[in-house]
């Protein structure tokens, strides 16, 4: 409806005309689509195991996260430091009798190891029970005597995710230490259904054209 002077009437307690108010709403429905299906990407989580004690089973102390065949070793204590010298601090964890196991309860898009060991590593993970892929250490052997660089880096990225990540050595483990465990998932935030945004649009849009009748 238009005034008596002809101007566009202005919403009330807006002060904005109709048409440029349309417009900002559209606009920031946009900005609410845009920012709906855009994920935040969570920063890297790193555990470098120096809270725990020497010799002890490491399981489910670490939220989110549960270790299968692992122990934590303090340098000076049962570690041989200067074969396998820890990456930070002094704790590594090692395999325990078999391949060091983590299952994440949230879904992980990258992994990042440091490790030293006498036979070859071998990173897998997993989503669920289906192999997403896996990577192999670039020796056969590298504790500090062998001539190879120790804590060597594996890193996997899988970014359509993973929940469980294994690293074998050794079958019956005790072959390998590793330090300074990295991870990252992405954290995507629930998307509004396209339909109902669509018919929210259309009705703003339509809203927007609409011209009332002029008045006599």
């Amino acid at each position: 409806m238009e005034d008596f002077a002809g101007h566009e009437p202005v919403f009330p307690g807006l002060g904005l005309p109709r048409g440029k108010r349309c417009g900002a709403m559209l606009v920031t429905l946009l900005m609410t689509w845009l920012g709906a299906i855009a994920p935040a990407a969570a920063g890297p989580t790193v555990i470098d195991f120096d809270d725990l004690l020497d010799g002890v089973s490491v399981t489910t102390q670490y939220a989110g996260l549960t270790f299968t065949n692992t122990a934590a070793l303090t340098a000076g204590v049962s570690l041989n430091e200067l074969e396998f010298p820890p990456r930070s601090g002094l704790n590594v964890i090692s395999d325990d009798g078999g391949p060091i196991e983590i299952a994440f309860s949230s879904v992980m898009t990258s992994i990042v190891a440091y490790l030293t060991y006498t036979e070859r590593v071998t990173l897998q993970v997993y989503d669920g029970q289906s192999l997403v892929g896996s990577i192999t250490s670039a020796f056969a052997e590298n504790y500090l005597s062998s001539g190879n660089a120790p804590n060597e880096t594996l890193e996997f990225v899988a970014p359509g995710g993973f929940t469980h990540a294994v690293f074998a050595g050794a079958p019956g483990g005790y072959s390998l230490t590793l330090d300074d465990l990295t991870f990252e998932t992405r954290v995507g935030n629930s998307v509004p259904e396209p339909s109902s945004l669509m018919l929210l649009a259309v009705g703003l849009i339509g809203l927007c054209l609409r011209k009332s009748p002029a008045r006599h």
